[in-house]
């Protein structure tokens, strides 16, 4: 998988988690904790993740 492809995978996933972090906020504020907090708590993990691989690859000397 080319770097590109990588890097707009890593993008996605930081968008989508941090949509997800939201809907999470909001069923906590609507009483609904136990799903809100659970659907953060692994949000932030995948946002973690994503964020450590943009990273890794933006500090990678380029091929070639």
């Amino acid at each position: 998988m080319s770097s590109e492809s990588k890097a707009a995978y890593a993008w996605v996933g930081i968008v989508v988690d941090a949509l997800l972090i939201l809907v999470g906020v909001w069923m906590i504020s609507r009483g609904w904790t136990d799903f809100g907090e659970i659907l953060v708590g692994i949000c932030v993990v995948g946002l973690g993740a994503s964020i450590v691989q943009l990273w890794r690859q933006r500090r990678r000397p380029a091929d070639g």
